[in-house]
């Protein structure tokens, strides 16, 4: 039976350190502009709420993520003679 590709675009989740998603985020950012990746990897999320909470009776914003610890990304994964086809 032959393979079937991969779709175009998959979500994945990556598990990062918590406390570094936006790190890991921007990070996949740069080097998606740096080396012209735009075509493998289309979009990185860290989803978040603002939410309001009250600390010492004043009434406070703030930015919570949805899930702690992990980055997602919609991207198209190569295996590793893929890539080395890529680039040349």
């Amino acid at each position: 039976m032959a393979a079937i590709p991969a779709p175009r675009d998959q979500w994945y989740v990556i598990h990062v350190r918590a406390g570094m998603e936006n790190r890991v985020r921007d990070s996949m950012v740069r080097r998606i502009q740096s080396e012209e990746m735009a075509d493998y990897i289309f979009e990185v999320l860290l989803p978040t709420e603002r939410v309001a909470e009250v600390k010492k009776g004043k009434k406070t914003e703030t930015t919570r993520k949805f899930f702690p610890g992990y980055v997602i990304a919609n991207m198209h994964l190569l295996d590793e003679s893929n890539r080395l086809m890529d680039r040349s």
